[in-house]
């Protein structure tokens, strides 16, 4: 299975989304499925790190902290992953929720949202960490 991955990370949101996800694609690479990440540029991003454990990065426009348009969050990563295909994305971010799950769910048909506040998600399957 191929496994697209959304989280951003930097000194001023912290790290936590990116390596939560980090943990779930490692223990999904021993099972034999493959994942890249997409995340934004910026300082402390956390491009190095993935890259440094061999995990396929993508860098898309906009910087983590700043306020995140969903529909051209959305484009942007459509844009990243060009001709490739997903079996599944999984979204850890704060700003991105239901509006951003169905211009996705349009290419890649399974969207696994991890969240742990009350807010509306068009997603397959959603992980609240804390409930």
């Amino acid at each position: 299975m191929k496994i697209l991955f959304r989280a951003d990370s930097s000194q001023t949101i912290g790290h936590g989304h990116l390596y939560r996800c980090y943990c779930l694609a490692t223990y999904l690479q021993k099972m034999g499925h493959q994942s890249v990440f997409v995340t934004c540029d910026g300082q402390g991003n956390g491009v190095d790190f993935l890259k440094s454990k061999n995990i396929d990065v993508l860098v898309i426009k906009g910087s983590p902290g700043d306020l995140v348009d969903e529909e051209q969050d959305a484009e942007n990563v459509l844009q990243a992953i060009g001709s490739r295909t997903f079996d599944v994305v999984v979204v850890d971010h704060y700003q991105l929720s239901a509006q951003w799950e169905s211009i996705v769910k349009e290419k890649i048909p399974r969207v696994m949202a991890i969240d742990d506040l009350d807010r509306k998600h068009h997603c397959d399957d959603l992980i609240d960490p804390n409930g």
